[in-house]
């Protein structure tokens, strides 16, 4: 099987364990591989921690994924998502240190200062 697969609809096998929230399959998905960059951005901006914590957890993710743009991180600060932000400060610690196309990383937006104190 690809776990990179699309339905007829476009899609992913990660797309729909996630609508329907299925937690093992998220988890088997993650450690195969699946691309989650696009799922973590999309769960992050409509405010869903759980499926964040399980993406975050599990899924394999890279700073260079992240170049020049908002990661999750700044997404979560500038709404000021407090659960999102201490979840992917815990498992995806890298992403304080990414510069957005403005080049501010996402302590330098003062919601974040607000939730964790100083860095």
């Amino acid at each position: 099987m690809n776990i990179e697969s699309l339905t007829r609809n476009g899609e992913s096998v990660l797309s729909i364990a996630c609508d329907e929230e299925e937690v093992k399959i998220i988890k088997y998905l993650c450690k195969k591989g699946a691309n989650v960059k696009n799922m973590l951005n999309e769960k992050v901006e409509s405010n869903q921690p759980k499926l964040v914590y399980y993406l975050a957890k599990y899924g394999q993710l890279s700073k260079n994924q992240y170049t020049n743009s908002n990661n999750p991180l700044h997404v979560s600060v500038m709404f000021n998502y407090t659960k999102n932000m201490k979840i992917l400060k815990k498992y995806l610690p890298w992403m304080m240190d990414c510069k957005n196309q403005a080049g501010k990383k996402p302590n330098d937006y003062s919601q974040l200062s607000l939730v964790f104190g100083a860095f």
